[in-house]
């Protein structure tokens, strides 16, 4: 396993478009992440997702982007995919992983698009302002 999997503990902004096109797939078992960056960078990357299905990722990752494994809500413990669902969940992207990637990237232009977000923004703000 060491031989085939690098654990990278921090890198800088100026780093993370290299490291997402270094890799095939992010795994993001954090429970309840609210609106992960990392996860939409990825995205953007063309990279798939396997992630806990629970906090703002079923918003942010739809079926077609990747494998949502998932989870109960509960506030009174952390739940975290064991290594066996995220083993699962990579092994059924697998057969379909280039698919899956360029379903990915589709999604983040489409989503989430700096541009676009700006405008969806101001136009909020206009019809507040009146």
């Amino acid at each position: 396993l060491e031989q085939k999997v690098t654990l990278v503990a921090s890198f800088t902004q100026e780093e993370a478009a290299e490291l997402y096109r270094a890799h095939h797939i992010l795994l993001h078992p954090k429970y309840l992440d609210p609106c992960p960056t990392v996860v939409i960078e990825a995205l953007a990357s063309g990279l798939p997702v396997v992630a806990s299905g629970s906090g703002g990722l079923p918003e942010l990752v739809p079926a077609s982007c990747g494998e949502l494994i998932p989870a109960p809500l509960t506030w009174e413990e952390l739940i975290t995919p064991t290594g066996e669902q995220l083993a699962a969940a990579v092994e059924a992207l697998l057969p379909r992983l280039g698919q899956v990637a360029r379903a990915a990237r589709l999604h983040a232009e489409a989503s989430y698009d700096g541009t676009k977000w700006v405008e969806r923004h101001a136009a909020i703000f206009r019809r507040v302002l009146g």
